[in-house]
C-alpha cells in the first residue's frame, strides 16, 4: 500500500530506425466456425498438377473410396458445393475431379437440414463447401470419346465446360448408331 515517487527520471535520447517488420500469424489448419468444420486448405501439402480429390484425401476426417464417394467424420458427403453452388450439376466428382487442389482456399464441412425429400428418414445432408480462391474463380475443362468398329457400331461424345465467376457454360454432345 506504499507509493514510490521518482520525480523525473531522464533517458538518454537514442533510437534505431526499423525499415520494415513482419509479423507472422499461424492459424490452425482445422477450425470450427459455428457448426461449420473449416479446414485451411493450403495446409495440406499436395504434389503439383493435383486435383481437388487429391486434397480431401489428405484432410484429416475425409476419406474418399475408389468409386469417388467421399466420407467426412464417417458419414456419407450428399452435396459437393463450390462456392455455395452447385458445379454443372449434382456429381460431386464433377468439380473433385476436375478442379486444381492449388485453386482452393478452404473446404467447409456441415449439416444441412433436408427441405424436402422422397427420403423422410433422412432430416439433414452432409455438404461440402470448396471456397475457391479470388484469383481461380475461372477455368475450362472437358471430355473427348470416341468409338467404331466401321461397319455397324458408332459413338461419340462431347463434354465442355467453362466457368468465369458466377458464370457457367455447358456444352453436351451424345450420339450413338447401334444396327
Amino acid at each position: 500500500d506504499s507509493v514510490i515517487d521518482f520525480k523525473n527520471v531522464s533517458l538518454p535520447i537514442k533510437s534505431i530506425q526499423i525499415a520494415e517488420v513482419t509479423i507472422y500469424g499461424f492459424a490452425s489448419p482445422v477450425y470450427f466456425k459455428g457448426d461449420t468444420l473449416i479446414y485451411a486448405a493450403d495446409s495440406f501439402k499436395v504434389k503439383p498438377n493435383a486435383v481437388v480429390e487429391d486434397l480431401l484425401k489428405k484432410l484429416p476426417g475425409i476419406k474418399v473410396d475408389s468409386k469417388g464417394k467421399i466420407f467426412a467424420q464417417g458419414e456419407q458427403v450428399d452435396k459437393v458445393l463450390v462456392d455455395g453452388d452447385e458445379f454443372f450439376g449434382k456429381d460431386p466428382a464433377v468439380a473433385t475431379k476436375n478442379l486444381p487442389a492449388n485453386s482452393v482456399e478452404s473446404v467447409q464441412v456441415y449439416d444441412k437440414k433436408v427441405e424436402s425429400s422422397s427420403d423422410e428418414s433422412k432430416e439433414t445432408e452432409k455438404v461440402m463447401n470448396l471456397k475457391l480462391k479470388e484469383n481461380s474463380k475461372k477455368g475450362y475443362f472437358g471430355k473427348i470419346g470416341g468409338a467404331t468398329d466401321f461397319n455397324k457400331f458408332f459413338e461419340e461424345q462431347l463434354l465442355f465446360n467453362r466457368f468465369k465467376g458466377k458464370q457457367k457454360i455447358s456444352v453436351f454432345s451424345l450420339g450413338s448408331n447401334t444396327l
